[in-house]
């Protein structure tokens, strides 16, 4: 499962650190160049964009600061809603509201591209990812959790 994660703050660093020392295959987005170098001097691969991270991986994790951030890079004409394709998986951890994801995933679903959108409640993931029948899926997101 290739992994990608935008936001490399506080929160998010560890976490995608947390993956990368687990040796998943991460992807990087950050808009602080020093983060993103540390990230691929320990082996992440670093994108220009959240549309391209999206195109390149199939696990999509936002972990930002705040609901206008996280719109922004959701929503921007090089933001991930426009890099998402058919199979992947949007996890969101950001500082935000439920409102916000809803209006989110409204957008996504919109496109109709069969998109799973998901909070950051592993059992409201383990449970959307066993009722679409996802099981590799499940098993990579089983070794996420793990991480």
């Amino acid at each position: 499962m290739k992994v990608g994660f935008i936001g490399l703050g506080n929160v998010g660093g560890k976490l995608a650190g947390s993956l990368l020392r687990n040796n998943f295959d991460l992807t990087v987005r950050d808009l602080d160049k020093n983060l993103t170098q540390s990230f691929k001097d320990l082996g992440a691969k670093v994108v220009n964009s959240a549309k391209e991270l999206a195109e390149q991986v199939d696990l999509i994790i936002t972990c930002l600061p705040s609901p206008k951030i996280c719109a922004e890079v959701m929503e921007a004409e090089d933001g991930v809603i426009n890099g998402l394709s058919e199979n992947k998986i949007w996890l969101e951890m950001s500082t935000t509201d439920e409102a916000e994801i809803k209006r989110i995933s409204k957008k996504i679903i919109e496109k109709k591209l069969n998109k799973v959108v998901l909070s950051s409640n592993q059992v409201l993931i383990w449970d959307t990812l066993q009722s679409i029948g996802k099981k590799n899926s499940i098993e990579g997101f089983g070794k996420l959790f793990k991480s």
